[in-house]
This record gives structure tokens, sequence and C-alpha cells, in this order.
């Protein structure tokens, strides 16, 4: 029989950066644009603002994180932007 622990042992993780939110938010309100302007590619971005976008995640990751070093308040949002073909189907038929 596995171990309870007592519920006082647990500690909640520290909430997300409001900024964080408001850049994941920022993303979702502009996926329409994003998906034109960067189809089937990884974004980062901070401060509502695109920082790099490739089809490299590992790249991405680098320049993202360069740039959360260097403005120093948070993390990126990363994120795959698919394009419209792709998300919709062929001939625009939505799964």
């Amino acid at each position: 029989m596995p171990i309870v622990k007592n519920p006082e042992d647990y500690t909640l993780p520290p909430p997300l950066p409001q900024r964080h939110i408001d850049d994941s938010n920022w993303v979702h309100a502009h996926s329409n644009e994003l998906a034109q302007k960067y189809p089937d590619m990884w974004i980062a971005v901070l401060d509502k603002e695109v920082v790099i976008a490739s089809k490299d995640l590992g790249e991405v990751y680098r320049v993202g994180q360069q740039k959360e070093d260097k403005v120093g308040r948070g993390y990126c949002v990363y994120t795959f932007v698919e394009s419209f073909r792709r998300a919709r189907g062929p001939a625009g038929v939505r799964y």
C-alpha cells in the first residue's frame, strides 16, 4: 500500500509572473497574425514581442534564453505556430 503524506508536507509552486501570463494571452489573441507571419515555426515571445522565430527549436531556445538574461525579468513564452493549412487540413477542412 502506498504511503500517503500529510497535506501540510506539500508546498505549492510559486505562481507565474503576471508578465508571463500576459505574454501567453497575447500569443493566443494574435494567433491568426502569428500563423500568417511565422507558419510552422517555433517562436519565443517576451514583453508581447516576438524575440525570434525559426524552425529550429534549439536556436529559438538559445536566443530566448539570451534575451531573458539580458532583460532579467523572467522567462519567454515558447510556442509552435501552426500554419492555417496544417491546422485546418486539406481544403480548409477542420478536424
